[in-house]
């Protein structure tokens, strides 16, 4: 019985062995040696995405949006780099606003103050003028201007002989051949003439005459018919080019000098007065009445900026006197974008306007020559940079950011809800490597972006300053919408 088993064992033995056996021959025809090879050490190494894993884990830069750029396409972009360093920034707010002239003082109407005929203009429009420069010749027509003329003319022979008289009583009395009381009378009368010719030089003042031109009336005699208007300063215009001023001694009170009477207008500030000829409203030939508007002038060397705030932003603007902060302004298109500085609010208005809720606020500019012209007959044509009407950006700071990076806006890209600056991690002879770092943006405005300084960002870290969302584009597109891969340079 146990041999019978030990043979059917045998049995089982030697046909596993003829099955493998058969098995290695078939083997041995069909793969070669080498292919053995392969096939066991494909068995024994790991596999690819073992391999690819394992290069992420190697390289630093894994899983970044990295840009590579030669120095051809650096000069391309006109790449511009720089090295960061925390400052201070001033948070703005932003109101719109507009040009226009200062009430009271940006416009000069020249009004006639006597009758009588425009016989010639010397001014066109847009001309540029300067007190004193004529404007109009004006024929009277009007008896009361000539009229006061010679009375002040009459006035003026009375005291002449009056005066003659006085001498000749004087040498007598001197003589002892007539009394002293004899001079009394003559006396009296000379101080009434006197002061009834300086009311008859007053009237004329009033009626616009100059003191040079009552001055040349009295020296020769000549009535005139013809007066020269010419370009008011400071105070009232007067005939002839010449401010009417008030003759004898400062107006007192109490033994006080008064101020100027309220037709007066306010000292302009010093700088030269020039005038611009807005409008003429007469024409040769035309007969003009005191009181008439010849001619509208426009002084746009200081204009005013008008503002709009909300209530809750008024405290903001209230706030820059006491904080010594400036205001100002920017205007033009987007690339030629001007900022002025320096800017004071001179006051807040007191009343809402109840269409939209807000307040107005004022600032004033000095304003600058754009453009001027010089034709063939000496007249100059001006244009200001600043117009009535012209619209503005009003910029009032708002909170002090200490210690943060401010960066220019094309340093950064925004891309949904994240903001990215390219930071150089790499310098060779050939390439730049930049990597795309994401910040935290606290406020930013047409020419700057603060970023936070508490970031992956250091100070020193050099960076782009400009084209960043060219990079960016670049380099998702080597990478693959993401990742490192070590991207072709461009």
């Amino acid at each position: 019985m146990a041999l019978t088993d030990f043979q059917k064992l045998s049995g089982k033995l030697i046909a596993v062995g003829v099955f493998c056996g058969v098995a290695g021959i078939a083997i041995g025809l069909f793969v070669r040696t080498d292919g053995l090879f392969q096939v066991i050490s494909a068995a024994m190494s790991p596999s690819a995405s073992d391999t690819e894993d394992k290069k992420k884990t190697d390289d630093p830069h894994a899983g970044k949006t990295i840009a590579v750029v030669t120095d051809e396409a650096a000069r391309s972009l006109e790449l511009k780099t720089g090295k960061l360093k925390k400052t201070d920034y001033l948070k703005t707010i932003r109101f719109p606003g507009f040009i226009v002239e200062k009430p009271g003082h940006s416009g000069r109407t020249v009004s006639s103050r006597v009758r009588g005929i425009v016989q010639k203009i010397f001014c066109s429009p847009g001309e540029l003028l300067r007190p004193g420069d004529r404007l109009f010749r004006v024929q009277l027509t009007g008896d009361g201007v000539v009229t006061a003329q010679v009375s002040l003319l009459e006035t003026k022979q009375q005291i002449e002989a009056t005066k003659k008289e006085l001498n000749r009583v004087e040498e007598l009395v001197k003589n002892k051949t007539a009394p002293p009381s004899e001079l009394i009378p003559i006396r009296m009368l000379l101080e009434r003439l006197e002061k009834q010719g300086e009311l008859r030089r007053k009237e004329l003042l009033v009626r616009g005459l100059s003191d040079k031109l009552i001055g040349e009336i009295l020296e020769t005699g000549d009535l005139r018919d013809e007066f020269i208007i010419r370009v008011p300063d400071g105070a009232r215009p007067a005939l002839d080019g010449q401010l009417a001023q008030r003759s004898g001694e400062p107006l007192t009170e109490g033994g006080k000098p008064i101020e100027p009477p309220l037709l007066a207008d306010p000292p302009l500030p010093e700088r030269p007065q020039e005038f611009t000829v807005e409008e003429i409203n007469v024409h040769p030939g035309q007969s003009v009445s005191p009181g008439d508007q010849l001619a509208d002038l426009a002084w746009h060397s200081v204009l005013a900026v008008e503002g709009h705030a909300f209530e809750r932003d008024v405290k903001s603007i209230a706030a820059l006197a006491k904080s010594g902060w400036k205001a100002a302004i920017e205007y033009g298109a987007h690339k030629d974008e001007v900022r002025v500085t320096d800017l004071d609010v001179k006051f807040v208005d007191n009343h809402v306007d109840t269409a939209t809720g807000t307040f107005r606020f004022f600032l004033e500019i000095q304003n600058e020559e754009f453009h001027s012209t010089t034709d063939a007959t000496g007249r100059t044509f001006k244009s200001w940079r600043f117009k009535p009407g012209q619209r503005v950006h009003i910029i009032i700071p708002a909170e002090e950011l200490k210690e943060q990076f401010v960066l220019p806006r094309e340093a950064i890209v925004d891309e949904g809800v994240d903001s990215f600056v390219f930071r150089r991690i790499s310098q060779t002879a050939d390439f730049d490597e930049f990597e795309a770092i994401r910040v935290a943006v606290l406020c930013r405005d047409s020419r700057t972006v603060v970023v936070a300084s508490d970031g992956e960002l250091r100070e020193n870290n050099r960076i782009v300053l400009n084209s960043a969302y060219q990079l960016y584009l670049a380099a998702k597109a080597d990478n693959g919408g993401g990742g490192h891969t070590h991207p072709h340079p461009h």
